[in-house]
């Protein structure tokens, strides 16, 4: 992950903007952590069900 110039994006308002590798996708920390940490292995359905959502709208 290299950090963009924000100064390239000027009708953007631009607080922190990284640019990613084609097979990289940006998951919100706390549902990871939700399904890695789950002690019973038993994570919510829930929890999968928008794992899965995030990554369609991520595809290319």
């Amino acid at each position: 992950m290299v950090k963009a110039n924000p100064k390239e994006w000027p009708d953007y308002e631009v607080q922190e903007l990284y640019v990613l590798p084609a097979n990289q996708v940006v998951l919100p920390r706390d549902l990871l952590e939700r399904i890695a940490h789950d002690d019973e292995g038993m994570a919510d359905l829930a929890d999968f069900e928008e794992l899965k959502r995030l990554l369609r709208l991520q595809q290319p």
